[in-house]
């Protein structure tokens, strides 16, 4: 998940990027590179289950990749005026999406 801030206030955070399936639960997933895995939780429930603080509010424990039933890469999209863009944040009133071309173009623009 990923939190984004912009000059309106806060977004929420939303699910998106690397995730796995450990014992029957979500976590994020993260590559520390040469093979290394760990699994990032918010819940601090979960240091009962050998996840470790890494910082206030985010916990996190190393595993293999035959610890893990599934992974898989979360991507959310918006459409906006008939066209499907990747979405950078969101909170109640707003949802931020990301494009290289000027939404005042998206119209006029061949995808």
């Amino acid at each position: 998940m990923t939190e984004v801030n912009t000059e309106g206030g806060r977004m929420d955070t939303i699910r998106k990027g690397s995730h796995a399936l450990f014992k029957g639960k979500e976590f994020r997933l993260v590559s520390l590179g040469n093979r290394i895995l760990e699994i990032i939780s918010n819940d601090p429930e979960d240091m009962k289950n050998g996840f470790t603080k890494y910082m206030e509010g985010v916990y996190s424990k190393p595993v293999e990749k035959s610890d893990l039933t599934e992974t898989f890469t979360i991507i959310p999209w918006a459409k906006y005026k008939g066209l499907s863009f990747p979405v950078g944040g969101m909170n109640e009133k707003i949802i931020s999406i990301i494009t290289t071309v000027p939404l005042r173009n998206v119209e006029h623009h061949l995808f």
